[in-house]
């Protein structure tokens, strides 16, 4: 069949995603005909987290409204439209909040009696670069591997030697907190709610990043991982010698911030230094919701400067989880001849090296 009809779900966290796509195996192209992000933020911020049974009820609430809008809607665009092949994220995430997306494509796969395709989320972040900041075309066909993707999210954070499709290999990952997470933990000490990263990176932008030494965690360790716990703890223990937060003028926190981001973001591109030296790759590639932070798009670009390879960075549109990403996924699965499956089981701990 040289055109099919993907149907994508993501659920993994705190937003509730559909796509519908056509893909095209002659010209590898995905044209995208609906893709729709419902956020869950405004339902966890008074918790300052994301919270997993919360979640789910939500997706079981929302995800049957937006799969039959997007059904009605593409059919009464195409005539010719069938379900072929029906993408969902299996892992890694929220548990309760994968089973919802999980059963939804299961059973869908079952009146259907279309394949189901099982994604690992974190492989839709590592591709996302291909999705254009504009207009519903993406070129599937750009694979100049090896290439060195760096994974950061709030429950990730990884790089990853990536082969080819399907062939990933963690070079190194955190050892405790993801990048994001302690961007949302410093945001709390502060006072400044939730979500904590693009709080964070605002009023970073209007401090002193030099202001505060704080600690880059394992820079002179070897091997490729990287650790937050302990910088978050030092912010931690900074906030308390000024006598708490209380005491903290804006122009002080807005410093911390400052601060804070530039140690994340050193500490990262310390280890992403270190790996482009030990491994002959094409590109350099980032993704994530960390992905949208400024000062990490900008200091890879000097980075990719200097060992004169190109960098990707994925669209704004498509730094935060939505089902986009997946049904490119699926895109570049189904092209690769992967066939899918009746049902899909659910995988909260999923790792990158697996499907």
């Amino acid at each position: 069949m040289t055109e099919e009809y993907i149907f994508a779900m993501e659920t993994s966290c705190d937003e509730t995603a559909v796509c519908i796509g056509k893909l095209n195996h002659a010209y590898q192209t995905f044209e995208v005909t609906h893709n729709i992000v419902r956020s869950q933020i405004a339902e966890h911020q008074e918790y300052g987290g994301v919270v997993p049974f919360l979640a789910a009820r939500l997706h079981t609430k929302t995800l049957p409204p937006l799969i039959i809008r997007a059904l009605q809607e593409v059919r009464e665009q195409d005539n010719h439209f069938s379900l072929d092949y029906i993408a969902v994220t299996r892992g890694p995430g929220l548990e309760p909040a994968l089973y919802t997306g999980v059963n939804q494509a299961n059973v869908m796969g079952a009146t259907s009696n279309a394949p189901v395709l099982g994604v690992n989320h974190l492989h839709g972040h590592i591709w996302s670069y291909l999705v254009p900041s504009e207009g519903q075309t993406v070129f599937l066909q750009e694979h100049d591997v090896p290439f060195l993707a760096l994974v950061v999210s709030g429950g990730h954070t990884a790089l990853v030697l990536v082969k080819n499709f399907g062939f990933y290999e963690v070079l190194g990952q955190t050892i405790d907190d993801a990048a994001g997470e302690a961007f949302d933990k410093v945001a709390s000490m502060l006072g400044l709610g939730y979500p904590g990263g693009p709080i964070v990176s605002k009023r970073a932008a209007e401090g002193d990043p030099h202001r505060i030494d704080f600690p880059r965690p394992m820079s002179e360790k070897p091997g490729l991982d990287v650790s937050f716990s302990g910088l978050k703890t030092s912010v931690l223990y900074y906030i308390k010698e000024q006598g708490g937060v209380e005491h903290l003028s804006d122009t002080h926190i807005n410093d911390i911030c400052a601060s804070f981001q530039q140690a994340v973001v050193d500490t990262l591109l310390i280890k992403v230094r270190k790996a482009l030296k030990q491994y002959g790759v094409h590109k350099l590639v980032l993704g994530g919701g960390v992905a949208a932070n400024p000062l990490l798009r900008q200091e890879l670009e000097t980075v990719a400067q200097e060992f004169d390879i190109p960098l990707r960075l994925p669209s704004s549109r498509v730094t935060a989880d939505n089902a986009l990403i997946i049904a490119v996924d699926a895109g570049l699965g189904r092209l690769y001849g992967h066939r899918g499956q009746e049902t899909v089981e659910v995988d909260p701990n999923l790792r990158i090296e697996h499907t």
